[in-house]
């Protein structure tokens, strides 16, 4: 396997709990897959939904477009302890695919009331 791509990301978890407070579901859904909003709604602090959009942020770096052709929606992100695990959906897997990209997964970490996501994406 060969690096395809890096994409790292920092959030604050005080703002990303903040703004999940703030919207309603319709809002959420925009960003957060069926999956993600699962995996994250017991976590009342919102670390996980700060882990889940940092690292949608990672990934769309490591595929090199950012969100100018991809929906939110379209990256769906797997916490396993510290490890990340992304799977892609729609248009970002078709930039996955046009790139050879065949997997891409990294790690996070907290400190300071921030959440940092390293990821990789490897061909």
């Amino acid at each position: 396997m060969s690096v395809k791509g890096i994409g790292v990301d920092i959030e604050r978890v005080d703002r990303i709990a903040h703004l999940i407070q703030e919207y309603d579901d319709e809002v959420l859904q925009m960003i957060f897959t069926p999956y993600e909003l699962e995996q994250c709604k017991s976590d009342l602090s919102g670390l996980s939904y700060a882990v889940c959009f940092s690292a949608k942020e990672a990934t769309a770096k490591a595929l090199g477009t950012g969100f100018a052709t991809i929906e939110w929606t379209d990256i769906e992100i797997h916490i396993e302890m510290s490890r990340v695990f992304v799977r892609l959906h729609n248009e970002a897997l078709q930039i996955a695919n046009e790139n050879n990209i065949k997997n891409i997964m990294g790690c996070w970490s907290s400190f300071d009331d921030h959440v940092l996501v390293h990821l990789i994406a490897e061909g």
